[in-house]
């Protein structure tokens, strides 16, 4: 019974969201009449985690009826009911969380029931709703709502010469709704296609655009001054920077209008347009170190303006790709700074890990390695994340102590880790494999003096661009080169 759909449902809930689904259970309205409270006090004797022994249908039974034969079915139509009226409080709790959607519930039986003053009452509300809330992702599927309520409203009202607007309103929201669908679908097939090597045939999307002239209706919508051209310009320019990787100019522009217009998206939207910057700047291996300080400002407007971090705690993955990018381009001293203000926000489990993987960082970079050694000694590995990153700072700074016993038993301790390991992305566990092997041939090369393998090693670090920590192969085979140890 552990693993039955009701319990998997009750083990999600918080102490609060046990107490209102109580209410639900005693409610005649839910219940029909049954009262099935005592069983759901037995099922909370498990709770929060569920995973006794004990807990199985002939178990309950014989709390609820000692002395009688167990009866399966009876049971089973409990347990039954039971998740009905759960998934019926989930419903609740949805409509509680997304007022739109319960003022268009609302508004819909008004419009059954021929009110047509209530029911404007309820298209009014929802259109301050939308307007307050901000643009998200199903915010112009809503305008369509909204467009094609007023033309109900008209029509109840018997004002059908009112309906022209509304009917050109519904097509103007669909094709942005389309766009965001379409730039969404275009993002992560090329997401999917940059980390898992996926192969996406056949390709409608791609071959819709190919024939779509998107430029022509954009430049329509802005001769127009269509209220929303900017956004259908921001849809276009992520459709086009997905396309093709080396298309600076749409970048900027996106980057351009974000800025300018960012206020006016939800939280989460205002996360999305980030991620899609940021994500373009880390695959733009082309254009250097000018992305990673684009990169590094745009990670300083979202540190400004709170993004993603003002209404809840900061993503550890974010607080490290921030840190990384910075040190790439040398700016040790705002790192300082950026590791004191922000730990703090981080998630207080993780604050002292954290401080203690951006010191290390950071004095890699200062080459204070001795302290990165002392630095990663007080990580505590929260995934398997952490452990990866923790290695290959470790096998650096070893390398860079010129202790080489113990940085090529690192190396096999985090060769044995990542071939070992199956939460590891493959991409990734590739590209660790191929770095930690160069480093072996590296410390072998640079103890041993042989110009002509090094030279080898510079040819393959040139080929393979997935390499970690690449800047930094390249800078340690130059020091071979010149005689350096």
């Amino acid at each position: 019974m552990k693993n039955s759909k009701l319990v998997r449902i009750l083990s999600t809930f918080t102490g609060k969201e046990f107490s209102e689904f109580e209410k639900v259970v005693v409610s005649p309205y839910f219940n029909k009449g049954r009262n099935y409270l005592p069983f759901l006090n037995q099922l909370k004797k498990f709770a929060p985690e569920y995973d006794s022994e004990k807990l199985t249908y002939e178990y309950i039974f014989s709390r609820l009826y000692p002395g009688k034969k167990f009866n399966k079915q009876f049971i089973w139509n409990m347990n039954s009911a039971l998740f009905n009226m759960a998934e019926e409080y989930l419903v609740q709790i949805s409509l509680h969380e997304n007022r739109f959607r319960r003022k268009s519930l609302i508004a819909e039986q008004f419009h059954h029931r021929k009110l047509p003053d209530f029911y404007d009452r309820e298209l009014n509300q929802m259109e301050k709703l939308l307007e307050g809330h901000g643009i998200g992702e199903d915010y112009f599927l809503h305008k369509i709502s909204l467009s094609i309520g007023r033309a109900a409203y008209y029509f109840l009202e018997d004002k059908q010469s009112l309906l022209s607007g509304h009917i050109s309103e519904k097509g103007d929201y669909a094709i942005m709704y389309f766009l965001n669908k379409l730039s969404s679908v275009i993002a992560d097939m090329n997401a999917n296609s940059l980390m898992f090597n996926a192969r996406f045939e056949p390709n409608i999307p791609k071959e819709f655009l190919d024939n779509f002239r998107i430029e022509k209706v954009l430049e329509y919508a802005k001769v127009k001054k269509f209220r929303y051209a900017w956004v259908m310009e921001m849809y276009y320019c992520l459709i086009m920077i997905n396309l093709d990787l080396e298309n600076t100019v749409h970048f900027f522009r996106l980057k351009e209008l974000f800025e300018e217009n960012y206020d006016k998206f939800t939280e989460e939207e205002k996360i999305s347009w980030i991620v899609s910057l940021t994500n373009f700047c880390s695959q733009n291996t082309t254009g250097g170190v000018e992305f990673k300080k684009t990169l590094f400002e745009i990670n300083k407007f979202q540190l400004r303006e709170g993004i993603g971090i003002s209404k809840r705690k900061m993503p550890k993955i974010l607080f490290i790709q921030i840190l990384r990018n910075a040190l790439a381009i040398d700016e040790t001293e705002w790192v300082k700074n950026y590791i004191e203000e922000y730990v703090p926000k981080l998630r207080h489990s993780y604050q002292g890990s954290m401080h203690a993987f951006g010191m290390a960082y950071l004095n890699l970079k200062l080459k204070n390695f001795d302290l990165v050694i002392k630095n990663l000694v007080n990580v505590r590995f929260i995934d398997d994340r952490d452990k990866l990153l923790s290695k290959s700072l470790y096998v650096r700074a070893y390398y860079e102590l010129n202790e080489t016993d113990v940085l090529l038993s690192q190396i096999d301790s985090a060769l044995h880790f990542v071939n070992n390991t199956p939460t590891i992305r493959k991409s990734t566990s590739d590209s660790y494999r191929k770095s930690l092997n160069i480093l072996k041939r590296l410390v072998t090369v640079r103890d041993n003096g042989d110009s002509s393998a090094v030279s080898a090693i510079r040819r393959y670090v040139d080929e393979n661009e997935d390499l970690l920590f690449r800047g930094w192969f390249i800078e340690k085979i130059e020091e071979i080169k010149k005689g350096a140890k």
